[in-house]
């Protein structure tokens, strides 16, 4: 897997369960459930150590068994549209966080910035937010 980031490995997986569900579906409507399966195992050995990757298939999993009637790729599509969308709000409500930590005027925050800038590299990310 050439993706980097645990995030964007999750939601990498979870598409890439709906290109794989679109396979099994269109060669084998009945059975598709079944023949999927070893593609969803090949995921999640992708980056075995992978956190997100193990969950989101793990909620694609959860899509396929209740995907009872009808084609599998709206609901599929949707769950992984639902994740990628969960990491944007997230991101969101972590960068606004940011801000107020960052410019918060109370003394706690002021050592807290302080402490970050020592324990990391000046130019790594964790220090972005600090600068």
């Amino acid at each position: 897997m050439v993706v980097r980031g645990a995030p964007a490995i999750g939601i990498t997986a979870a598409y890439a369960v709906v290109l794989a569900a679109r396979e099994r579906y269109r060669s084998e409507p009945r059975r598709w459930r079944e023949a999927i399966k070893p593609d969803l195992e090949f995921l999640e050995q992708a980056r075995p150590t992978a956190v997100n990757l193990r969950w989101a298939v793990t909620r694609m999993r959860g899509v396929i068994d209740n995907c009872r009637d009808g084609k599998p790729l709206p609901w599929l599509l949707d769950e992984a549209r639902r994740i990628h969308a969960e990491d944007i709000a997230a991101n969101r409500r972590f960068c606004t966080w940011l801000q107020h930590w960052r410019d918060c005027p109370s003394p706690l925050c002021r050592r807290a910035r302080a402490c970050r800038r020592i324990a990391t590299s000046p130019t790594g990310p964790a220090s972005a937010s600090t600068r």
